[in-house]
């Protein structure tokens, strides 16, 4: 997928605001903007759009686009290598001096890097632009607009039910973790790129990425009308995996007198078997027996790599 989801809403919202001071017909206002910390990839893909609209539709016009120095300091050295941006590039687009309040007092002003300016108080005046903005005004909320926007990109703007299983995948990783756009952007983009020929097999990848999320994988899930089930599979998934559904003793040993059952095949279980070996990072489990083992040990809270 081509598109950055995220990118294309943070920028469009910039892009409105800047319009709508500029186009006013007293011309008094002043663009007084300010961007929360994002990675260098989002920062300046946003950055080069907006410099865009001034060039193409308000020539001439003196604006100050500026990445905190802050932010640009703690991104990798490799990723600002990547940008291949020569020492004059650098001067341009990023605040080195701190001149911030130079710029807003002289021109239009977009600063890049809220979190990790060095004078705040110099900020106190500007709009701040986060994902919380967003979420809350482009987005009303709901990653509707963006599933919209993903099923035309595979073609599958009919897909009702597979809208909904996405809908309701990306709902649920961003309870894990409230109001990160810019990651879920990320993931998605990612997974339309691995998963492209259809928005259902794009569910099925994102179930089976979950680790990515705090969660277990669930491999070949079918996308079906029982959709109450997989959420709740993902919900599971993600408490059994921060350990938060075995936070007492009794949850605890609960959960590993089921296991044992299950290994013997003791009623209401029938002999657990390994579906397929199971493939990880550091073991590869050919056997129920191992596998168990080291389930075991994760419950206990005795192993937290197992």
């Amino acid at each position: 997928m081509n598109v950055n989801l995220f990118v294309d809403a943070l920028a469009h919202y910039l892009v409105s605001e800047c319009d709508a001071v500029l186009s006013a017909q007293n011309g008094a206002n002043k663009i007084t903007l300010v961007v929360q910390s994002l990675p260098v990839a989002e920062t300046v893909a946003v950055l080069k759009i907006v410099d865009d609209f001034f060039v193409t539709q308000h020539a001439g016009t003196q604006r100050a686009l500026k990445i905190s120095f802050g932010l640009w300091n703690s991104w990798r050295e490799a990723d600002k290598q990547e940008l291949g941006w020569s020492k004059e590039e650098v001067a341009q687009w990023v605040d080195e001096k701190d001149q911030l309040v130079t710029f807003r007092n002289e021109m239009h002003c977009i600063f890049f890097g809220f979190d990790h300016a060095s004078d705040k108080g110099s900020l106190k005046d500007f709009h701040l632009v986060d994902e919380a903005l967003l979420s809350n005004r482009v987005l009303k909320g709901e990653f509707q607009p963006w599933i919209e926007l993903s099923a035309q990109h595979l073609g599958s703007d009919s897909d009702e039910m597979g809208k909904q299983h996405l809908l309701e995948f990306l709902k649920s990783v961003d309870k894990f973790n409230p109001r990160n756009l810019s990651r879920i952007s990320r993931f998605l983009g990612s997974v339309m790129t691995e998963a492209s020929d259809s928005l259902r097999d794009t569910v099925s990848e994102c179930y089976r990425r979950l680790p990515e999320w705090g969660g277990l994988p669930l491999v070949d899930v079918p996308v079906g009308r029982n959709l109450q089930r997989f959420n709740k599979l993902v919900a599971t998934s993600h408490l059994f995996c921060t350990h938060a559904m075995f936070s007492t003793r009794a949850e605890r040993d609960k959960a590993i007198d089921k296991i044992n059952r299950a290994e013997a095949g003791e009623e209401p279980f029938s002999v657990f078997e390994l579906p397929a070996p199971v493939l990880n990072s550091s073991n590869d489990y050919n056997n129920s027996a191992e596998y168990l083992a080291d389930v075991r040990l994760f419950i206990k809270g005795s192993d937290a790599s197992a």
